[in-house]
C-alpha cells in the first residue's frame, strides 16, 4: 500500500470491479485505446493485475481518494507499474501508467498518484527479491496499459514531485521506468513530464500489437532513470 496526501494506492478488491469495468466500458476514457472493453475483459484484466501482485509485490494499484474533493471519494481507478515484453526496443522494461474514471479527471490525481509509484520504483527491493525483466505475468489489456488522462488534469494537490511517505520502504529496485502511449494523448504525455519524465524521439515505435494501418499505432515512448540521489522513504 502507498499513501499519499490524499490517495491510498492498495491491492484491489472484488468491489472494484463493478465501477472498473464502467470505466473502461466508457468510450471518454477509452479515447487513446483501440475500443473500450466488455466486462469480462475488464474482470480479466483485474485478474491479471492481481497476479503480477502476486509475482512481484507490486504493479498497478487500485486507486482510492481518501480525502474527499468536491464529492469526489472511494475508488477511482488505478496507477501503477506494469512489466511490458512485447518485441520492441527497450522492452522488457517497467512501465508506469495510469487509467482514472472520467469523475476524478481535473484534480491532480493522476500526477499524485504517479510520483508515489514512481518513487517506489526507485527504492531498493526487499532483500531476496529478484529484479527481473521477463516476468511470466502479462497485465497488459489490449495492448497497453498506458492510459487517456484528461486533458484537464493538474498537478494540483500532488507534492511538488515527491510523494507522501508510503507504509512499506522497500521498492521495486530498478534502475529506469519508461512510460508509453499514442503519439496523439497529449494529456498523458503531461503527466510524464510532471513526473519528470523524457521523450527522445528516436525511441518512438510503432506497437506491433496494432495492425499497421491502426491510427493508434504510432507510440512515444518516455523514460526516467534512478535519481542520483536517493529517494526518501
Amino acid at each position: 500500500m502507498l499513501r499519499t496526501s490524499r490517495l491510498v494506492l492498495r491491492r484491489w478488491r472484488d468491489a472494484d470491479r463493478a465501477p472498473f469495468a464502467a470505466l473502461n466500458a466508457d468510450p471518454e476514457v477509452m479515447r487513446f485505446f483501440p475500443r473500450p472493453l466488455t466486462r469480462a475483459e475488464s474482470d480479466m484484466m483485474v485478474e491479471r493485475i492481481e497476479a503480477s501482485f502476486d509475482e512481484h509485490g507490486y504493479g498497478l494499484w487500485a486507486v482510492d481518494v481518501v480525502q474527499a474533493d468536491a464529492g469526489v471519494s472511494g475508488f477511482i481507478g488505478f496507477v501503477g507499474l506494469a512489466w511490458q515484453r512485447f518485441p520492441a526496443h527497450f522492452t522488457p522494461a517497467l512501465e508506469i501508467g495510469w487509467r482514472l474514471a472520467r469523475h476524478a479527471w481535473g484534480r491532480g490525481y493522476a500526477s499524485e498518484a504517479a510520483v508515489a509509484a514512481r518513487d517506489f520504483a526507485f527504492r531498493p527491493a526487499a532483500a531476496g527479491t529478484a529484479i527481473t525483466g521477463t516476468p511470466s505475468t502479462d497485465t497488459s489489456s489490449t495492448f497497453t496499459p498506458s492510459t487517456d488522462t484528461p486533458a484537464t488534469d493538474t498537478l494540483a494537490g500532488a507534492a511538488a514531485g515527491t510523494a507522501a511517505a508510503p507504509d512499506e520502504t522497500w521498492g521495486a529496485g530498478m534502475d529506469e521506468i519508461v512510460s508509453m502511449t499514442t503519439r496523439t494523448n497529449e494529456p498523458s504525455q503531461a503527466v510524464m513530464r510532471r513526473i519528470g519524465m523524457t521523450r527522445d524521439p528516436a525511441d518512438d515505435f510503432r506497437h506491433p500489437n496494432l495492425e499497421p494501418n491502426h491510427p493508434l499505432v504510432e507510440h512515444v515512448l518516455y523514460r526516467l532513470r534512478r535519481p542520483a540521489a536517493p529517494v526518501s522513504s
